[in-house]
């Protein structure tokens, strides 16, 4: 099976491990997807949320 098709048990446990990382980590996640994606990375906040926007890079 090529590497970029997951099977349901396999997504599933790739997401079950997301929700279940810590606030620090899933911030820490969520600024490389971020970055990754092409988005403006936001900054840690308070609440252990990430904070971001969509803005064009020009």
């Amino acid at each position: 099976m090529p590497m970029n098709q997951f099977t349901f048990p396999q997504t599933q446990a790739i997401i079950k491990g997301l929700l279940n990382t810590s606030n620090p980590t899933k911030q820490e996640i969520g600024q490389r997807f971020a970055y990754f994606l092409g988005f403006t990375r936001g900054q840690k906040s308070p609440n252990d949320g990430i904070d971001g926007l969509i803005e064009n890079k020009e």
